[in-house]
């Protein structure tokens, strides 16, 4: 019995048609690769495809593996979240969380980092560091800058930046290919220092 139902999976598994149906019901999951394999198992049967709850967490992990899914759906939306916003916000992975589940986006905190790594993977966004937690902001179209952040609060503003055109020298004079500089200026910001005095 037990090698009947290894054989039905390994033959699931090597199911072309099979995995492709999954593939896309996989693309056209509001989740895309985020799925969970309960929650593909539910697609399936929705469809009529007949696949045992061991062969999707097979498929799913060998499609992983492969690199063979889809972008994931969250990383599309958050990425639309931030480029509405379009007001150099610097968003920690919690601001993003609760601001994609205000707009009807399902995921968990651990999902919106993996978005967030994605995005940055494409250069959509940047880190910065800020004393206790880090955020994120666009990279898209914006202007050389650096950052002032207050040590008590965490806010966060941009400067223009007047260490460009110095670091650029300094690259060429040493041989480097400057891709950019980053300066983080540290303090208190006027109601910090207010609050303190």
């Amino acid at each position: 019995m037990q090698q009947k139902r290894l054989i039905e999976d390994v033959m699931t598994v090597d199911d072309r048609n099979l995995r492709i149906r999954l593939r896309e019901l996989i693309t056209t999951s509001p989740r895309g690769q985020d799925i969970s394999p309960i929650e593909l198992m539910a697609l399936a049967k929705q469809k009529g495809l007949a696949v045992s709850e061991r062969s999707i967490y097979r498929l799913l992990a060998r499609f992983r593996k492969e690199g063979d899914l889809p972008p994931s759906g969250v990383a599309a939306k958050l990425k639309k979240l931030i480029e509405a916003r379009d007001d150099g916000a610097h968003l920690t992975a919690i601001e993003l969380h609760r601001l994609a589940k205000s707009d009807g986006v399902k995921a968990s905190l651990s999902t919106i980092y993996r978005a967030i790594d994605k995005l940055k993977a494409e250069g959509f966004v940047n880190s910065v560091k800020q004393p206790k937690a880090q955020a994120f902001e666009t990279s898209t179209n914006k202007r050389a800058h650096d950052h002032l952040i207050c040590f008590k609060c965490g806010k966060t503003l941009e400067a223009e930046s007047i260490f460009s055109d110095l670091g650029s020298l300094i690259a060429e004079r040493n041989g480097f290919d400057f891709s950019h500089s980053e300066l983080i200026l540290k303090g208190y910001c006027n109601d910090c220092r207010g609050a303190s005095v």
